[in-house]
């Protein structure tokens, strides 16, 4: 059963690019401090943008992802990679219940991860769009170079155009356009 919606739970506590990072980038001086708020937000913005559009998961989070039921043989995760799953609870009749951990498994080795019944176990009855996942996706280490470079793309576009009254779309990017499209995954 695909996912009927997610939110974050814990925002991530760092980014995978700095704001010394993206100074460097910028061709902007390094010891002056007068962009830094600026350019955090963007760098923040570009990383989250890049999330929704790509699927990957740049930052360790933890997100309630909720679904329909338990009637597929799976609940496939929205996103990519996924470290764990801290709990899976739903309700039944009303009553909230929570799973126990050793009744599914994580499975990771496809694009986008899915949860499963554990060997020999069903998935329960419940009521309707009361199932929710906690998870913990995102990298640990080790940022992806594409994703990286994408990331800086797009928040220097957006440093680059921040005084601009007019729509400008990051499609028109024929760099950014290429990158996305070697990185996408939905």
């Amino acid at each position: 059963m695909d996912c009927t919606g997610f939110k974050i739970y814990t925002e991530p506590t760092v980014e995978p690019v700095t704001v010394s990072e993206m100074k460097s980038y910028l061709g902007l001086d390094v010891s002056s401090s007068d962009d830094d708020d600026k350019l955090g937000g963007m760098i923040s913005s570009a990383r989250v943008h890049l999330e929704r559009v790509t699927g990957r998961i740049f930052c360790t989070s933890i997100y309630d992802v909720q679904f329909k039921s338990f009637s597929e043989t799976e609940l496939k995760l929205p996103f990519t990679p996924v470290q764990s799953v801290s709990s899976i609870t739903y309700k039944l009749s009303g009553v909230s219940v929570t799973l126990d951990t050793d009744q599914y498994q994580l499975a990771d080795y496809k694009l986008f991860p899915h949860i499963e019944p554990a060997y020999g176990v069903s998935w329960p009855s419940c009521d309707e769009n009361s199932v929710i996942a906690r998870i913990t996706a995102g990298k640990t280490s080790a940022y992806d170079k594409i994703g990286v470079a994408l990331i800086k793309a797009v928040a220097a576009d957006l440093f680059e155009h921040r005084e601009s009254q007019n729509e400008i779309s990051l499609t028109e990017n024929k760099a950014i356009n290429r990158l996305y499209n070697s990185f996408i995954t939905r």
